[in-house]
């Protein structure tokens, strides 16, 4: 698969960082429990030594729940608060885990009161790290930096919809190069922003003089399924991605959850 580097290192970042900050917010639950006594004050002191076995444990889950739960999993134009509650979800039963642990296990050292305030301070490092990815990608892709190059097959309506989107979205991560018409002359798109590179017959030659596209948008009417299943075939033997995006009337394009898996 083409230009799969930019992704890969966004997704390694995100769970480095998601890392250190889990192990950061359990450090805070143990200043907030033992120094700061918010909520109920301390009966009996314990050191910090004694939690780090308990911590790591908490960040082995955390690595469990967050990959099972697919909160790793980049999803282009979903919202702020949809990214969060998979954090939250995927947090909620880590620490559920953990406390099942404890229980079989009986640690001399436990405290249920510090587990919730590693919840919280994980929700909220966590939301402010995506808060800062989500800044600093869009700023990466208004200038073109990091984006995902993409073809569009179709000059209908729903090829114009998407190459709207591309145009009106540049926070998706997306930069179209141009787009192939279905060789129906009412469906021209015309000259704009992005160029005509021929017809969807010639995607084999376009996809040789650009090598750097990485997708390419199907947007053919339901009646050419055969040549849409064409077009798949030969994305799939020249190592791009293909996405179909459906022919149905009215559709609107802001709905559709972009993915990037």
């Amino acid at each position: 698969m083409r230009n799969r580097v930019n992704f890969r290192v966004v997704r390694l970042v995100t769970l480095l960082s998601d890392i250190l900050l889990v192990n950061l917010a359990f450090m805070a639950a143990y200043v907030v429990r033992y120094q700061l006594e918010w909520i109920r004050p301390v009966t009996f002191y314990e050191p910090y030594s004694d939690y780090v076995g308990q911590q790591l444990l908490l960040t082995l889950l955390i690595m469990l729940t967050f990959s099972q739960t697919n909160v790793w999993a980049r999803r282009r134009g979903e919202l702020w608060i949809d990214e969060l509650s998979r954090v939250g979800y995927g947090a909620a039963a880590a620490l559920a885990l953990m406390t099942m642990i404890t229980f079989f296990v009986q640690p001399l050292v436990f405290s249920r009161l510090l587990l919730l305030w590693a919840y919280v301070f994980i929700i909220v490092f966590l939301s402010l790290a995506r808060l800062l990815r989500r800044l600093v990608l869009s700023l990466l892709y208004q200038r073109g930096i990091g984006v995902d190059y993409v073809l569009v097959i179709g000059a209908g309506e729903v090829g114009r919809g998407v190459i709207r989107t591309f145009l009106a979205r540049p926070d998706l991560g997306y930069r179209a190069v141009g787009y192939l018409d279905d060789g129906a002359s009412e469906n021209n798109i015309g000259s704009g922003r992005i160029p005509h590179l021929g017809a969807s017959t010639d995607l084999p030659r376009i996809l040789q003089e650009w090598p750097q596209v990485h997708t390419i948008f199907i947007a053919l009417p339901a009646r050419m399924h055969e040549h849409t299943a064409q077009l798949v075939r030969l994305a799939h033997e020249s190592g791009v991605r293909p996405l179909i995006v459906p022919d149905l009337f009215e559709l609107s394009l802001n709905r559709v959850q972009f993915t990037n898996m």
